[in-house]
């Protein structure tokens, strides 16, 4: 079973799928805090991440950017202190 498949029956809706393609189309498939560009257009794309610009916000999509997986794992590092 792929990784999306497993997210379907977890915790994440439809709704997260839909705008998170929104959001990678929006932002070009590149991290917006490094300028990593993803390869992987069509399909599932595993380098990149839907990061909260507010933690406590909602997952509107001018809330949610593109991350690379190091830059996700440092924010929320971050956001953790």
């Amino acid at each position: 079973m792929g990784q999306a498949s497993r997210w379907n029956t977890g915790k994440y809706s439809q709704t997260y799928f839909h705008d998170r393609k929104l959001v990678l189309q929006r932002d070009k498939y590149t991290c917006t805090v490094c300028g990593y560009k993803s390869q992987r257009h069509k399909g599932e794309v595993h380098d990149l991440e839907i990061h909260h610009n507010n933690p406590k916000g909602d997952y509107s999509l001018d809330n949610l950017v593109t991350v690379c997986l190091s830059c996700h794992q440092h924010l929320t590092e971050q956001q953790a202190d």
